[in-house]
């Protein structure tokens, strides 16, 4: 039935963008900071032992979190990667003046004049082989000396720096050019003042080892602990220094970090520095296992708590809840577009016409920007309408809702009813797709009898649609529409639907042509407004010949993907970059092609293909908790991240947890974040993207590895490997997985070994009652695609226990959609003499949608799906004898439910 909304949640229902509610966050992300050497001890007992024991607090949260580690060591000094211009010339004087040799820095850094951070220049390294070509070189003995030359000149430049630093400047200034790795990422958590907002949310653990000086020049393992200068010669001196930077670090983390946040432990140092066996060693373990926990755990109840009392009405609402999600997906395409009025007003002029009340179709090239386009229409509608137009828009292919027509066209009704309580929609007659189809101009023709305001609703790229329920024939859409609604719809000009031919007809294009938009290619004076904004607000330039170049090869294509992508590259130009070193790809495609090939070289052509191939090929998407499990459970990438060293633990074996991060962190442009199943999953942002990454990893002629893609899914939403409750060998109780067999190549000589990869359990239902609503979304779906019949016909399509619970969850609907897509993808070629029995089934569901619940959220109506069991009693049981297995089986558990 139709509910009353605030003026807040009502106004977004209209069609506004301003004011939008966030949804709460449901993610817990815990950000370890410490020198990786002198917390090894404790990062494993965080990977191995509180890892997956915090992991069930997480599963539905989102919160910024940071955790903080400083020990005995204070890092890694990198290579500064910007020297700004005066502070170099600065120090250039100061070297002169003082006998100072210079020369390290100068062979190292050389003027970027593109780089405009302090308005005149920044000094940025070289990279190694421009310096040392040898570096690259196939020669043993060649590569060696030049391995042992940079050792020298980085040491050089490092000591140069920090010297001439502390002649010329004080404070922030001075500590610039000599603070690690570790410290930037303890001040950029909560100690730098623009920071210091997150310091409730940080823990800070600082441990000292006592006596450790007197060490320091004896057993090697002590440079885990302590700070060394390294010389060419091989030859090490402890780095004083450093121990300074360390305690005034620790002594300002101190000073902000909330005392119940803070643990200080003092230990004794031991010739080897730390030693688990030790027994105060243990001890401090032991009691840092349980501050962690207990802190940890008592900031995520807090967050939780907050969350439970924050939640908004309009998450509560589905209907609220997915036109928000497309309405924060309408701001963020509005953050990267620039305006194109000679397209808009062409639609705009035919939104107008009242006299040719035909959809208007919108269309052009894939990467050409409809998208970006629809969403400053729906912007700019009410101004165009004086403030009066009610705007419905759809960014189809965006969210789970908006896959299947059927789905899209139930929520654009149910909205127009929420909008409209004059018209009068039962909740029954939503579930039927063929009423709705039949009766959407009727509701539109009561609607435009009863406003006096214009209507519009947009539907952004129906080639996107599932071509289910003849999405692509358009048999729901209306050839003519009512006096006061208009109607766009958006077409890939390419799509291999053939959309737009089919539009063309049934709207009947020769008649209406001024209702067929075309986007053409970007003209280049746009894309040249778009490289000089982009390129101020990043305070960057290019030279002359450089900025030519760029868009001379945007020019070819006029796509603005293309213009995206390309600008991305050009923002890493040095003025001193040769046009010979730039070589533009020719094409979209072949733009995101090279941008994968570099993500391959920089982190791994295997972990790379493995894991956008896993993304792109899930139903909906995957959360980044979900991706990283399936990567876990995938050999190929275990192996190529651990070429060199064995994982921590000899008997779990997961992906680092920076593997899939630093990946991410290179795609943050390409990739949004949505809610699915009340789980937040990440997805491309163009679809050009996935179409790419499948022709690259997964075309026909590598149907093998897509094949052994979905399986490797469908074994983790299965459960496979997935937590259970076990008892050891003490007869205590643990939760660890089924182990998984492999072969690491580090660890080759013992041979095959069956590790636990510390994967989430995947029951039905969780402990806590709630649905496993992205098992019994996404399971199927793997099934169908890696070719596993038998598993389907079990635990799917003939498994009372699946179809009562994903009827409960969900509905009915979602449970014909899944034997819909059995029988699109597989037919008899596949089903053979089980196509008919597959078939029946869903037509007797198709019969039972009336007697079982209609909506999710109603517990009235999820309880009236325990008449299931009669249903399907009274309609199939004349079939039992002739049955091939799967409707017999369900029937004898109907039998067994109703005795």
């Amino acid at each position: 039935m139709p509910i009353s909304y605030s003026p807040q949640h009502r106004a977004i229902l209209e069609g506004k963008l301003e004011n939008l509610p966030k949804f709460n966050s449901r993610i817990v992300r815990i950000f370890l900071s410490s020198t990786f050497t002198d917390t090894e001890l404790e990062r494993n007992i965080i990977l191995k032992e509180l890892y997956p024991h915090f992991r069930s607090f997480c599963e539905s949260l989102k919160l910024e979190f940071q955790l903080v580690f400083l020990c005995d060591k204070y890092g890694y000094d990198p290579v500064r990667t910007e020297i700004p211009r005066f502070d170099y010339m600065s120090m250039e004087t100061i070297a002169r003046n003082n006998g100072i040799d210079f020369g390290p820095i100068s062979t190292l850094y050389k003027l970027d004049e593109n780089n405009l951070d302090q308005g005149t220049g920044m000094y940025i390294p070289l990279k190694i082989p421009q310096i040392l070509p040898d570096i690259e070189s196939r020669n043993s003995e060649k590569k060696a000396e030049a391995e042992r030359q940079w050792k020298a000149l980085f040491m050089d430049v490092q000591k140069t720096l920090q010297q001439l630093a502390n002649k010329k400047f004080s404070g922030e200034q001075a500590l610039y050019y000599q603070k690690s790795v570790t410290e930037a990422e303890v001040r950029c958590a909560f100690v730098d003042k623009e920071n210091q907002q997150n310091k409730d949310w940080c823990i800070l653990f600082t441990r000292k080892l006592k006596n450790v000086n007197k060490f320091a020049e004896g057993h090697t393992e002590m440079t885990k602990y302590l700070d060394f200068d390294w010389f060419a010669d091989g030859s090490k001196r402890q780095n004083l220094n450093k121990q300074k930077l360390l305690e005034n670090l620790k002594k300002g983390a101190k000073a902000i970090c909330p005392p119940e946040n803070h643990f200080d432990y003092e230990i004794e140092a031991l010739e080897t520095g730390m030693d688990i066996n030790h027994p105060e060693h243990r001890t401090y373990l032991d009691k840092f296992k349980i501050d962690f926990t207990e802190t940890v755990k008592r900031l995520i109840l807090k967050h939780a708590e907050g969350t439970r009392k924050a939640k908004s009405d309009f998450e509560k609402n589905p209907l609220l809840s997915e036109i928000v999600q497309h309405a924060h997906f309408c701001n963020n395409c509005l953050q990267h577009y620039f305006p194109r009025p000679d397209i808009t007003k062409k639609i705009f002029d035919a939104l107008k016409n009242f006299s040719n009340l035909v959809p208007i179709v919108v269309f052009g090239d894939s990467g050409s920007g409809k998208t970006s386009m629809m969403a400053s229409i729906v912007h700019d509608i009410k101004a165009q309408f004086n403030l009066k137009a009610v705007c419905i828009y759809r960014f189809l292919g965006t969210t789970a809702a908006t896959v299947q027509i059927s789905t899209v066209l139930k929520s654009i009704t149910a909205q127009l009813r929420d909008l409209y309580p004059i018209i009068k929609i039962p909740d029954q007659a939503l579930e039927d797709f063929a009423w709705l189809c039949e009766n959407f101009v009727n509701i539109l023709e009561d609607i435009s009898r009863n406003i006096n305001h214009e209507l519009v609703i947009i539907l952004d790229s129906v080639d996107e649609l599932s071509s289910s329920d003849g999405a692509h024939k358009f048999i729901w859409l209306p050839r003519t529409l009512p006096a006061k609604v208009r109607m766009i719809l958006t077409v890939d000009r390419m799509d291999i639907n053939n959309c737009l031919d089919t539009l063309t007809l049934s709207l009947n294009r020769k008649e209406h042509p001024s209702n067929f938009i075309n986007v053409p290619a970007m003209p280049s004076d746009l894309g040249e407004k778009i490289i000089d904004n982009k390129l101020a607000s990043s305070h960057r330039k290019l030279q002359s010949d450089q900025k030519n170049y760029l868009l001379k090869s945007f020019k070819s294509t006029g796509s603005p993907l293309y213009l995206k992508l390309a600008l991305e590259d050009a923002m890493n130009w040095h003025s001193f970059t040769k046009l010979r070193e730039m070589d533009l790809a020719r094409s979209t495609f072949e733009m995101i092609e090279r941008f994968l090939e570099k993500l391959e070289k920089k982190y791994g052509s295997i972990l790379v293909k493995k894991a956008l191939s896993y993304l792109v090929s899930a139903k909906f998407g995957l959360s980044e908790g979900e991706l990283e499990d399936i990567l876990s459970l995938d050999n190929d990438v275990l192996n190529e991240l651990y070429q060199y060293w064995p994982p921590p633990d000899p008997n779990i074996v997961r992906i680092p947890p920076m593997a899939w991060s630093r990946v991410k962190h290179e795609l943050t442009d390409q990739l949004v974040e949505r809610l699915v199943d009340r789980t937040n999953v990440l997805s491309f942002l163009h679809k050009q993207f996935p179409e790419v990454i499948e022709k690259r990893y997964m075309s026909q002629k590598d149907i093998l590895f897509k094949i052994e893609i979905h399986k490797v899914v469908s074994e983790y939403f299965e459960g496979t490997y997935g937590e259970r409750e076990l008892t050891n060998a003490r007869g205590e109780k643990e939760k660890r997985g089924t182990g998984k067999e492999i072969v690491l190549f580090v660890q080759r000589d013992r041979g095959i070994q069956k590790l636990d990869r510390k994967v989430r359990a995947q029951p039905e239902v969780f402990s806590n009652g709630k649905f496993n609503l992205r098992k019994l979304n996404e399971l199927p779906f793997h099934y169908i695609f890696s070719g596993n019949v038998e598993a389907l016909i079990d635990n799917v399509l003939s498994n009372y226990d699946w179809l009562i619970t994903k009827i409960r969850a969900l509905s009915v609907q979602h449970v014909i959609e899944d034997f819909n897509e059995v029988l699109l993808f597989w037919g008899t070629k596949v089903l053979k003499d089980l196509t008919a029995e597959v078939r029946r089934i869903r037509d007797c569901l198709r019969l039972c949608k009336p007697a079982l619940g209609i909506e999710q959220q109603d517990q009235k109506n999820i309880l009236r799906s325990n008449n299931f069991a009669h249903e399907f009693l009274g309609r199939m049981n004349v079939l039992e004898q002739s049955s091939k297995g799967p409707i017999r089986r369900i029937l004898e558990r109907c039998r067994s439910e109703c005795e």
